[in-house]
């Protein structure tokens, strides 16, 4: 076996077994929870019966769970991912009233809006399972491995391990008799 797939699959990476089942044998519900606190604040003054002006600041504290801690919030190769998603909004605006038919509004606002994803495994060294160590710097997080059967030209099967995150690197993994 190829030592990148041993330390995979004899790591404690994974969960134990919730059912008896060769296969499909692990099942799990939590809940995705969903934080928020928040406030504005606004203040107007009339410098006269036609000049008006406003300035409102609003904030918003959020978090929200994508993906819950399925195997346990130690586990560096859960699937839990939290979503911090942070916003401001500044705003000021002058009304001017010429005429009972004519008026004059200026508003200039600034938003903003950062939104986040958080993976339980971000901080996991990649090295630790025997990749190269350049990869703990382009990816810090427990790598996501899907299995696909591939037949290569001499028609041995092999495993492609396919890492992924925002760059994508493959790693031929040849069973070795």
């Amino acid at each position: 076996m190829d030592t990148i797939a041993k330390s995979v699959a004899t790591g404690t990476y994974w969960p134990n077994p919730t059912t008896n089942g060769l296969v499909q044998n692990f099942t799990a519900a939590a809940a995705a929870a969903a934080r928020s606190n928040e406030y504005s604040g606004r203040i107007d003054h009339n410098f006269t019966d036609n000049n008006r002006v406003n300035v409102r600041w609003s904030q918003k504290y959020e978090s929200k769970i994508n993906t819950p801690t399925y195997y346990g919030t130690a586990d560096p190769a859960g699937p839990g991912v939290v979503a911090p998603n942070n916003r401001y909004s500044i705003n000021a605006g002058y009304n001017h009233i010429f005429s009972p038919t004519f008026d004059v509004s200026l508003n200039f606002g600034v938003n903003r809006h950062v939104e986040q994803s958080l993976t339980q495994s971000l901080g996991y060294k990649s090295s630790a399972l025997g990749l190269p160590s350049f990869i703990d710097g382009i990816a810090p997080s427990f790598r996501s491995f899907n299995r696909k059967l591939t037949r290569p030209s001499v028609r041995k099967p092999a495993w492609t391990t396919t890492l992924s995150r925002k760059r994508s690197i493959r790693v031929p993994l040849i069973p070795q008799k």
